[in-house]
């Protein structure tokens, strides 16, 4: 049974795959899916890096939690209670934010003569680098 369950997710993740890289965009005033896009890059001299940025979501939250904290009684003077824990853990996040990946397509800028970049997902990220090797 677990064969075929296995079986099913593989079937169900290529659709998944093939269904965000048939996606269509506009990028330069003409529209590709996104894998002609990635190909189109990449043969013009693209290439693709990660950069570890900070994750806004995260700090958003802990900030909010605290908000919701500082209403009652947290944090107690008892540093062991529950409440004080997390509520001194979320400070840590706010003071330290966790990073993410972020995946990015870099290319040259006809335009300005520099470089500009363009965020993609892990699927593009995925199929970018099983191209390009």
């Amino acid at each position: 049974m677990s064969k075929s369950i296995d079986k099913a997710r593989a079937v169900a993740n290529k659709n998944r795959i093939e269904k965000v890289l048939q996606t269509l965009i506009r990028s330069g005033g003409v529209v590709r899916t996104r894998k002609e896009l990635i190909d189109f890059e990449l043969a013009n001299g693209g290439r693709i890096e990660i950069v570890q940025i900070k994750d806004e979501s995260a700090v958003a939250k802990a900030e909010d939690s605290i908000r919701y904290m500082n209403r009652g009684w947290v944090p107690t003077g008892n540093p062991n209670h529950p409440e004080t824990i997390r509520y001194n853990e979320l400070k840590e996040i706010v003071k330290n934010p966790p990073t993410i990946p972020e995946y990015r397509m870099i290319k040259r800028d006809l335009e300005f003569g520099g470089e500009c970049w363009r965020v993609l997902t892990k699927i593009e990220y995925d199929y970018a680098t099983a191209r390009k090797s």
